[in-house]
């Protein structure tokens, strides 16, 4: 795997695959990420300014793999990946949080560049809409481009799933709380 993010990958590797088998070789496993610039947040973009967004815009910087997967990549660049801290980009945004329920039908509406709402499709539980899996699903087919363009750009960072959460909170999605 190329260091383009992590000089010491190789070293970090083995001291998590010691943990892993119940060893330590030199000292505690430890994950200490940081900015690169001091007082710099890992999570915010203070240049992003989003005041005259619609839901096209919106729908474009989440979904959207040459957006999504070149600005996640500029912010890996930002992180020093201190101790065992490797560097993970997460393509479907945990702003969408259990996607599954959009898999299902559940419609999203962008708020901000970082959050999501779910509405509602069971009003009537005398009326359930089908909840099954749907090949052609857009959110799904979404997922999938952007799980497929950060594996292939994959230079020295890992890709992590999309966060699927659990049941109680899928329904909750699609229900209404």
């Amino acid at each position: 795997m190329s260091h383009v993010y992590k000089e010491d990958a190789d070293r970090a590797r083995e001291r998590v695959e010691a943990w892993w088998n119940g060893s330590v070789l030199d000292r505690v496993v430890l994950q200490a990420p940081a900015p690169r610039v001091p007082g710099r947040a890992l999570a915010a973009d203070p240049n992003l300014d989003t005041s005259n967004w619609g839901q096209a815009e919106y729908r474009r910087h989440f979904t959207d793999p040459e957006v999504v997967v070149n600005r996640l990549r500029q912010r890996l660049r930002e992180i020093h990946f201190g101790g065992e801290s490797f560097p993970v980009m997460f393509p479907v945004s945990i702003g969408m949080v259990a996607i599954t329920a959009n898999f299902l039908g559940c419609p999203m509406r962008f708020v901000s560049s970082s959050t999501i709402w779910h509405d509602p499709i069971i009003r009537d539980w005398s009326r359930l809409p089908p909840l099954e899996y749907d090949a052609g699903n857009e959110w799904w087919l979404a997922s999938q481009r952007l799980l497929r363009a950060a594996v292939e750009q994959a230079d020295g960072y890992h890709v992590g799933c999309p966060d699927l959460n659990g049941p109680t909170e899928v329904l909750g999605l699609l229900r209404g709380n």
